[in-house]
C-alpha cells in the first residue's frame, strides 16, 4: 500500500504497462552521508534520476523503503524532505527486499509488461534512461 493508501499488486500491470521498482530506504541520503558517502550520493543521484523519468508514460513506478530502521512517518518524512514525485511505499518487513534479492541500495528492478524481472540496477549502475529504453 502506497502512502497515498492505494494498494499495488507487484505482478503484471493492469495496464500492460512495464514496471520499475525503486528500492531505497528514507534514511540514506542523511545518515549514510558521512559513513558511507558513495552510497548517500548514489541514493540522491537515483532519486533525481527516476524523477525526471517519471514523465514517461509506458512505465509505472514504486518507491519501495525498506522498513529497516524506517516507519511510516519517517518514509512520509522523507516523502515531504525530499519532494520527490514516486509513490512511495514502506516494505514494513523487507519482504519484497528479499523477494528480488535486494542486499544494496538504491536498487531498481525493471518488470516487463509481463512481470518479468528485465534487469536490476545496484547502486553503482548509471544506466537507467538507457535500461528503460530497452525495457520497451
Amino acid at each position: 500500500t502506497t502512502m497515498d493508501g492505494l494498494s499495488v499488486d507487484i505482478g503484471a500491470a493492469s495496464t500492460g504497462k512495464s514496471r520499475a521498482l525503486v528500492f531505497f530506504a528514507p534514511w540514506c541520503e542523511s545518515y549514510l552521508e558521512e559513513s558511507r558517502p558513495q552510497t548517500s550520493q548514489a541514493c540522491v543521484r537515483v532519486r533525481k534520476e527516476v524523477d525526471s523519468l517519471l514523465e514517461q508514460n509506458d512505465v509505472e513506478w514504486l518507491g519501495i523503503s525498506s522498513g529497516l530502521w524506517a516507519t511510516q512517518d519517517d518514509v512520509q518524512d522523507y516523502l515531504n524532505t525530499s519532494k520527490t514525485r514516486l509513490p512511495l511505499a514502506l516494505d514494513a518487513n523487507d519482504a519484497l527486499f528479499r523477494a528480488f534479492a535486494i542486499r544494496e541500495i538504491p536498487s531498481v528492478v525493471l518488470l516487463d509488461s509481463s512481470g518479468r524481472v528485465s534487469k536490476i540496477l545496484g547502486p553503482q549502475d548509471t544506466e537507467l534512461a538507457s535500461a528503460l529504453k530497452a525495457l520497451r
